[in-house]
């Protein structure tokens, strides 16, 4: 199994899977959840500027456009505001969550059938 199948099924099981839980529970998730977020928002932000700057991404680059304006802003202001966040970014969470097990299923469905 290539880096690539390892990096969708990460995002099926374990991003995708965090975003739902932390839109859908709200007022009862750990503060060390939201500390988590907030943490990883910065890194997570940065690598994606590396890897639209450079090129070196493989794929195409609206991922990373995608994790630099949308994504990271978005973890990073939850994880900042804790569960005094609006409700609405909640919703975008959930979107988020579902999108990406969508997604990253859907990519892992075509890719291994092309091979």
């Amino acid at each position: 199994m290539d880096s690539y199948n390892l990096l969708l099924l990460f995002h099926v099981f374990i991003v995708g899977p965090l975003l739902l839980h932390i839109g859908l529970n709200k007022e009862k998730i750990n503060i060390k959840i939201y500390d988590l977020i907030h943490y990883l928002s910065i890194p997570l932000i940065l690598y994606h500027i590396y890897r639209a700057s450079t090129k070196i991404s493989y794929r195409v680059p609206w991922i990373n456009y995608i994790h630099i304006f949308l994504v990271g802003p978005l973890l990073y202001y939850i994880g900042k505001n804790k569960n005094s966040s609006p409700g609405y970014y909640y919703e975008l969470l959930l979107l988020l969550g579902f999108s990406i097990i969508g997604h990253n299923i859907y990519k892992l469905l075509t890719l291994n059938k092309k091979n």
